[in-house]
């Protein structure tokens, strides 16, 4: 992707090995989706390659929420956390 894009929306499934990402537009369009290492730094790299400004980050709860969080807000180089929806 060319420029980075704004106002983006990540939805996280983070999973014991493996996290699955997926990156939408403000209009629901698909932008980029794929698996990453369930690391901080995999979804970090891949998410800051690919948008400046997080909106929202969906995720499926469980012990790695948090962690997944927190690489989302770093890799939008956010002060504060994105605003997480969870279900």
């Amino acid at each position: 992707m060319e420029d980075n894009t704004m106002g983006a929306f990540a939805a996280l499934d983070v999973l014991k090995k493996e996290t699955a990402i997926c990156l939408v537009d403000q209009g629901g369009t698909i932008l980029a989706e794929t698996k990453v290492s369930t690391c901080p730094e995999a979804i970090t790299d891949w998410l800051a390659e690919r948008c400046d400004e997080l909106e929202r980050v969906g995720m499926e709860t469980g012990p790695s929420c948090g962690m997944a969080l927190e690489c989302a807000g770093r890799a939008a180089g956010a002060d504060r956390l994105p605003r997480c929806v969870t279900r």
